[in-house]
């Protein structure tokens, strides 16, 4: 072994554990964030709760903004892909596609409830300001990939064709992002228990008679 392996394993040990410092670091922002609103939660709070002094956060962030930006645009990206495995898998019957992005948005939510709860309190007045572009750009994605699902089922003849696209599409997204108050920690029903009611209350709801 030269002399040069040690440096470099212990150079990318050090990356490692730095990753993983900061990616704890964020889901304590997340948990802290969500409790106290982006607004009322302060760096001090965040580095509290994380264990470390202030400055040090600094170290892993620039700035509460940049945290907040991370966190949710992480949560928005991670749904667009899992709408995009819908898409791909469901084709051309967008009665089935419309409810597996339903279930797919309500397990979202449960497996990230503190950044779920962040989009829902403040997703929308964070996509008007300046710094948050990201966000705004990833909203209007999924808002439009909901659109695309209902307009497809308006004109297969599945739903109804009175319906407005814009309003049901914002509808169905404020409802899954509501759901974590039925799922844990908020609640106690599970993922498929939430889903289902929500299938029945919207899917049968559009659907032409």
């Amino acid at each position: 072994m030269s002399r040069a392996t040690v440096p470099q394993a212990d150079e990318r040990e050090a990356t490692r554990a730095g990753s993983e410092r900061r990616r704890e670091v964020l889901l304590v922002a997340a948990a802290v964030i969500a409790r106290k609103g982006v607004h009322g939660a302060t760096v001090r709070d965040i580095a509290d709760e994380a264990g470390i002094l202030s400055g040090s956060l600094y170290h892993h962030f620039s700035s509460k903004e940049q945290m907040v930006d991370e966190i949710v645009t992480a949560y928005l990206g991670a749904a667009e892909r899992r709408f995009d495995e819908v898409v791909a898998r469901c084709g051309d019957d967008a009665a089935r596609g419309l409810a597996d992005m339903i279930r797919a948005g309500v397990a979202g939510v449960a497996a990230e409830p503190d950044q779920a709860r962040i989009v829902r309190h403040d997703g929308h007045q964070l996509a008007l300001l300046p710094a948050f572009e990201r966000i705004a750009e990833r909203r209007r994605t999924l808002l439009g990939m909901w659109q695309a699902m209902i307009a497809a089922g308006i004109s297969q003849g599945v739903f109804r064709a009175d319906l407005d696209v814009d309003i049901t599409a914002r509808a169905i997204t404020d409802a899954v992002l509501s759901s974590g108050r039925w799922l844990p920690p908020e609640g106690e029903l599970d993922v498929d228990t939430v889903a289902s009611h929500l299938n029945v209350l919207f899917i049968e709801g559009l659907r032409q008679r």
